[in-house]
């Protein structure tokens, strides 16, 4: 396989690095491990959503993630967990303006010929089973880093929480680039 999640003997998940970035994770089903959450729950725990919005899941938008639909019932089953187990959720997306003046240079181009998660858009709204629910704060990257410009390292320090649980789409951008600045910053991963 392209990508596996182990258990370790301490109760911790872990991905190993056969991981491909342009395959959507087909495994995300085993963070399902009862020792696993067990011990997660009990420790200061977050969970970071990245870009699960229309544009990037379901529509013909040229920022589509092959195979993305296709992970939506795991993550929706991970995030039930979440929410039933106490563990915050933070729902992260990218809003580019409509004169692209806020879009990185990489897609800029791309984004002129064909607007895509504009603001205010069908394309730009998280997908219906990932809608945030009272108490869960949407932060909006200007970049591909769920850490870059978002205030999001001090919302987690002032709650304490030291271990993140990262799921979502865009794997070879947006998620590899939040873990990237997770682990710079010494939080403990889970990558689902």
């Amino acid at each position: 396989s392209n990508y596996d999640v182990n258990t370790h003997k301490d109760g911790y998940t872990q991905n190993k690095t056969s991981y491909n970035p342009h395959t959507p994770n087909p495994h995300s089903h085993k963070y399902q491990n009862r020792t696993t959450t067990t011990r997660m729950s009990q420790e200061p725990t977050a969970l970071l959503l990245i870009d699960m919005q229309q544009d990037f899941v379901r529509t013909e938008s040229p920022v589509r993630v092959a195979g993305a639909a296709a992970t939506v019932p795991a993550v929706t089953e991970l995030l039930k967990h979440c929410r039933t187990a106490g563990i915050p959720v933070y729902p992260i997306i990218r809003s580019y303006n409509p004169d692209a003046s806020n879009v990185e240079r990489t897609r800029r181009e791309l984004f002129v010929k064909q607007p895509f998660i504009v603001r205010g858009t069908p394309g730009a709204a998280i997908i219906p089973e990932r809608t945030p629910v009272p108490g869960e704060r949407i932060l909006i990257k200007p970049r591909y880093s769920a850490f870059f410009q978002t205030g999001l390292d001090r919302i987690l320090r002032e709650h304490g929480t030291d271990h993140l649980l990262i799921a979502g789409t865009q794997y070879p951008n947006c998620i590899r680039a939040t873990v990237t600045d997770a682990h710079s910053l010494d939080y403990r991963v889970t990558l689902l």
